[in-house]
């Protein structure tokens, strides 16, 4: 009989026996119900196998808002908001003595062209600062066609001292690529174009449900948290892009609201002073919020056993 991985002592009849023990093996029936996207306890995720790390419920949510969060901040940066054109106007006298009414930007009357940089008559020295390009080359990089990546051998050995970013229809390509070989290797790759890829990874999902997909791979991919990781540092990337710097909303996943019990339907909006229930609209305070949350942590560290807080302590 093959041994117990983690020697929880729960199994008489071989792994595929139930395990009942909290924080045991993992087998069919086990007790183990750690998730591997935030580390919290679960005490209703259903059982898994040794090489089917857990998801919790919130985190699949939230993983399925990341992805559309990624795909409007594409859209976003793909469509600017137009400049506003400086449409002042002032009087100057020509050689002869008559006034002239000009533009303050040339180009105002058809949309204008934005800052114009000023010319300086200094000299340039060694030592001066280069002179920046003209367009932004993050929005250019993110925002370039899906391509598969290249590196040199220098490039791999210092992957730090690399600058630029892998636009986001490459990244999403890769993802579902490793996707469809690791899940489902007898389905064809979507095109490779953000809406697409998007459309591909959140198929049938709602709102408030994730698809079967993203269901999928949070129950069985060996590499949802990499890839969770991944693309969370991405949408910074767009936000960044795009100019977002109001806060990101504040979302309590798996928090249960006080009124509804509905769990994971509190958030607060960027800048907002209350957060609001998606379910019932009950408001709470920051200080009504953080009792919410230090009562349910306190009845989900009752009922963790020593094995539990043992292996948390490992991770």
């Amino acid at each position: 009989m093959p041994a117990c991985p983690t020697n929880c002592g729960c199994h008489t009849g071989g792994l595929d026996a139930a395990c009942t023990t909290p924080g045991g093996c993992g087998s069919a029936g086990c007790g183990r119900t750690l998730c591997d996207l935030c580390d919290v306890f679960r005490p209703n995720l259903a059982a898994r196998q040794p090489e089917h790390p857990p998801v919790c419920e919130g985190c699949r949510q939230r993983f399925d808002l990341m992805i559309r969060d990624l795909y409007g901040l594409h859209e976003r940066l793909l469509n600017p908001e137009p400049v506003e054109a400086d449409r002042r106007r002032y009087q100057v006298l020509d050689q002869q003595g008559r006034r002239e009414t000009r533009w303050a930007d040339p180009l105002a009357p058809i949309g204008g062209v934005g800052a114009i940089p000023g010319r300086t008559n200094q000299p340039h020295v060694s030592g001066s600062r280069q002179r920046s390009v003209p367009i932004n080359l993050d929005t250019v990089d993110l925002t370039a066609p899906a391509r598969v990546p290249n590196p040199t051998d220098v490039a791999r050995q210092w992957p730090g001292d690399q600058i630029g970013h892998l636009s986001v229809a490459s990244r999403l390509y890769e993802i579902v690529r490793d996707w469809r070989d690791t899940l489902w290797p007898d389905q064809h790759l979507p095109v490779a174009t953000v809406p697409e890829l998007v459309a591909w990874i959140r198929a049938g999902s709602t709102d408030d449900t994730p698809g079967t997909r993203i269901q999928d791979a949070c129950d069985r991919h060996p590499s949802i948290a990499a890839t969770a990781a991944e693309l969370w540092e991405l949408r910074g990337w767009l936000r960044g892009a795009v100019g977002d710097t109001d806060p990101a909303p504040r979302r309590w996943i798996g928090v249960a609201c006080g009124k509804c019990r509905e769990v994971s339907r509190l958030a607060r909006e960027g800048g907002e002073e209350y957060a609001e229930c998606g379910n019932c609209g009950q408001m709470y305070s920051e200080t009504e919020v953080a009792e919410l949350v230090a009562g349910q942590a306190g009845e989900q560290r009752d009922a963790r056993s020593p094995e539990q807080v043992a292996e948390l302590l490992r991770r």
